[in-house]
């Protein structure tokens, strides 16, 4: 899949998968407010930006696209998979 974002092409065919993962959303809809777990995938691009692809709610509906900066990918790898957090950051110190 492609998209071009604030004018550069990202291309999950050539940036590097990181690694997959599931967070719930709020939906919002006419009558009512509730919360869905979808699905999505982290990225890095050979230029070293980070982005995630996300489904919605809707399977009609095309993913939704996030460029990330360092702070959110930290914060989503040591929620969603530590040991990826490790690979690309730092040690996490043993309980």
């Amino acid at each position: 899949m492609k998209k071009v974002i604030d004018g550069k092409l990202f291309d999950t065919k050539k940036a590097e998968k990181i690694t997959g993962f599931s967070r719930e959303r709020v939906v919002r809809e006419i009558h009512c407010v509730h919360w869905r777990w979808t699905d999505g995938v982290l990225y890095r691009t050979k230029n070293g930006i980070w982005f995630e692809v996300v489904d919605t709610f809707y399977v009609s509906d095309p993913p939704d696209w996030h460029v990330l900066d360092e702070h959110e990918v930290r914060k989503l790898l040591l929620n969603v998979n530590p040991d990826k957090f490790i690979e690309w950051f730092e040690d996490i110190e043993e309980a």
